[in-house]
């Protein structure tokens, strides 16, 4: 049962443990008859409480340094990418920011998330130029994913008792950008690289991310994507257009860095005058339409792409 307590001129709530053990509950008041009736209001959620309080007592005691640790350790036992582990990092790294390696993570709560957010918006990064530009908010969104999925890990691992809200920020969801023909043969027009020629043709034609051209390979009349370079963790497999093989030859005999291939897209594009907004991924979008305008399947363009859920593909239908 509980009962009543006066600290400081101000009462609280008692409540009496096992082995002797209490814990106090501010009431709020140096008024006794609020007070009680403060406490009369508790009694009624009082099982409640010390439910939580006896399964707050069986998490395992880690502070943030160690969980982070874990958290990382089992990501890599696991088989997920370089790439995404390297996101999980970056975003730990932003919640230490404001949950200290020493805390224990028991402790996380809402409101740390929501003091996460709001330093991330007024976070700027500063780019080669030396310019600095805040973070926009689909960087945000994805950093509070990746929080969202530590805590995840955190309550079934027991480290946690429940799931902290994390609300992410709007944002309007514009359609891709596709290249249409005349901009593809002005942009080509532009490249005198042969073969960054045969590399942009290769994207343009298989739809692959920047990542996956260099951990692919050419079986009969497809491209394999073998499953642990794949984003959806499964082998993923592209029809071979025969007047591809040679390009697609060229491009994988090339000592060409993803950044370099960007970066010259990007440069080519603008010296062919072409729309701002449409960049070297703008290719994989062009695959995908034309692909959906070919097949009039949204599953096999899905396939193609290798998107996890169908409802990502179908943006596509909206042209």
């Amino acid at each position: 049962m509980a009962g009543l307590r006066k600290m400081r001129g101000k009462y609280y709530i008692r409540l009496r443990l096992a082995g002797r053990k209490e814990k106090l509950f501010p009431t709020l008041t140096s008024n006794e008859r609020e007070a009680k009736a403060r406490q009369k209001e508790f009694e009624k959620y009082e099982w409640k409480v010390r439910a939580g309080l006896m399964a707050e007592s069986e998490l395992e005691a880690i502070n943030m340094g160690e969980a982070e640790k874990r958290f990382i350790a089992q990501c890599k036992n696991t088989g997920l990418r370089p790439k995404t582990i390297d996101s999980y990092q970056l975003a730990l790294n932003d919640l230490k920011k404001v949950f200290l390696r020493s805390y224990p993570v028991r402790k996380l709560s809402t409101t740390h998330i929501n003091e996460l957010r709001d330093k991330l918006l007024k976070q700027e990064r500063i780019l080669k130029d030396k310019t600095k530009r805040k973070l926009s908010h689909n960087t945000i969104n994805i950093r509070l994913r990746n929080i969202k999925a530590f805590l995840g890990w955190l309550v079934r691992e027991k480290h946690l008792l429940k799931m902290p809200h994390v609300e992410l920020l709007k944002v309007d969801k514009s359609n891709p950008k596709f290249l249409t023909a005349k901009e593809l043969v002005d942009i080509y027009s532009k490249t005198s690289d042969e073969t960054l020629l045969a590399t942009f043709r290769v994207y343009e034609g298989l739809g692959l991310r920047l990542g996956e051209l260099k951990h692919s390979t050419l079986e009969g009349e497809h491209i394999k994507v073998s499953a642990p370079n794949a984003k959806g963790r499964k082998d993923r497999f592209v029809p071979m257009p025969d007047d591809l093989i040679e390009d697609y030859e060229v491009a994988m005999n090339s000592n060409y860095s993803t950044e370099y291939i960007t970066k010259s897209f990007t440069k080519l594009a603008k010296k062919a005058k072409i729309e701002s907004g449409k960049t070297f991924h703008s290719l994989r979008h062009t695959f995908a339409l034309r692909t959906l305008l070919q097949t009039n399947s949204v599953v096999l363009v899905k396939e193609a792409l290798g998107h996890s859920d169908i409802s990502t593909t179908m943006i596509y239908t909206n042209f």
